[in-house]
C-alpha cells in the first residue's frame, strides 16, 4: 500500500461522474506528477485526497487512515496541500503567512511558541525566503509569492506535500526554480511530493512516478519512461510527438508534436 491510496473512487460535480472506480496508489517518499488535458479530473482527484471534495463512493487512506475517520487537524498534520491559485489578504507579510502553517499544530487559539518560530524560521530559510520575511505578498514576483506559499505548507511540517499547478503562470525561470526546491525537500527531507503539471518536459524531468489521466481515468501509471511514450501522449492527449532520450537527465522529453486527425 503507497502513503496515498485511492479505491474505487467515483465522484464529480453533478449527476455525470468525473472520476469513476478508480484505483491508484501513490508511493511513498517519490516525487509523484499527475498529468493530462484539462477536465481529464487530475485537479479533482487532488481536491478528494485533500478532501475538499466528498467522494460519491470510493475510499481513500493517507499513510493507512481512512480519510473519513479522522479529523481535518489530522490530515493536515500529515498533510499539506497547495491550491493551484491560493489567495491572501492585502498587506499580509510573509513571515505571517508562514506562520499560518503552524496553526493544526495549536490548540484552540494557542499562541506561537519559541519552537514554532525555529520551524517558521527554517522553512523561510529552506525555500529560500529568509530575507523576504518582511515584505507583504503582493510586493513579491509571482516566483517569490509561490515560494512563500510553498515555506507554510512546510511549516505545516508534513511528510506529505500535495500541490496542484505549483507553475501555472510562472516563467520558465521561476518554474525551473519552484520545481527544484520540491525536488531539493524531497532529496534531503524525504518528503513525499504529489501534483498536478501541464508541461510534459517538466513533469517528466522531476518526476518519480506518472500517472496520466483521461476522461476521469488513469490510462498509464508507472516511471516516466513508462508514461511518456508516443502510444500514451496518443491515447492521453490525441497528439503524435516526437519523443527523445535526454541524455543529461536520461528522462524522456518531447522535441515537437502534431494533433492527430
Amino acid at each position: 500500500m503507497g502513503i496515498i491510496t485511492v479505491q474505487g473512487l467515483t465522484l464529480g460535480y453533478g449527476e455525470k461522474p468525473i472520476i469513476e472506480n478508480m484505483d491508484v496508489s501513490i508511493p511513498k517518499g517519490k516525487i509523484t506528477v499527475i498529468i493530462g488535458a484539462n477536465g481529464c479530473g487530475k485537479s479533482t482527484l487532488l481536491k478528494s485526497i485533500a478532501r475538499i471534495i466528498k467522494p460519491d463512493r470510493g475510499e481513500i487512506f493517507i499513510d493507512g487512515m481512512n480519510i473519513k475517520s479522522v479529523s481535518s487537524t489530522e490530515i493536515a498534520k500529515k498533510m499539506a496541500v497547495l491550491p493551484q491559485t491560493p489567495k491572501a489578504p492585502l498587506g499580509l507579510k510573509v513571515h505571517e503567512l508562514v506562520a499560518y502553517g503552524r496553526f493544526p499544530h495549536k490548540k484552540g487559539f494557542g499562541t506561537l511558541n519559541k519552537e514554532d518560530f525555529k520551524i517558521i524560521d527554517n522553512s523561510l530559510r529552506v525555500s529560500g525566503m529568509l530575507e523576504y520575511r518582511n515584505r507583504n505578498l503582493e510586493d513579491l514576483s509571482g516566483g517569490q509569492r509561490q515560494r512563500a506559499w510553498i515555506a507554510m505548507s512546510l511549516c505545516q511540517d508534513t511528510e506529505i506535500l500535495v500541490l496542484d499547478e505549483p507553475t501555472t503562470y510562472l516563467d520558465l525561470s521561476h518554474q525551473l526554480d519552484v520545481l527544484a526546491l520540491l525536488s531539493k525537500l524531497n532529496h534531503e527531507q524525504g518528503r513525499t511530493i504529489v501534483m498536478v503539471l501541464h508541461e510534459l518536459n517538466n513533469a517528466s524531468r522531476f518526476a518519480d512516478f506518472m500517472i496520466g489521466m483521461k476522461q476521469g481515468k488513469i490510462i498509464a501509471q508507472g516511471s516516466p519512461a513508462q508514461v511518456i511514450t508516443q502510444e500514451n501522449m496518443k491515447a492521453i492527449y490525441g497528439i503524435d510527438a516526437n519523443i527523445i532520450i535526454e541524455p543529461k537527465t536520461m528522462k524522456p522529453m518531447y522535441l515537437s508534436y502534431e494533433n492527430i486527425g
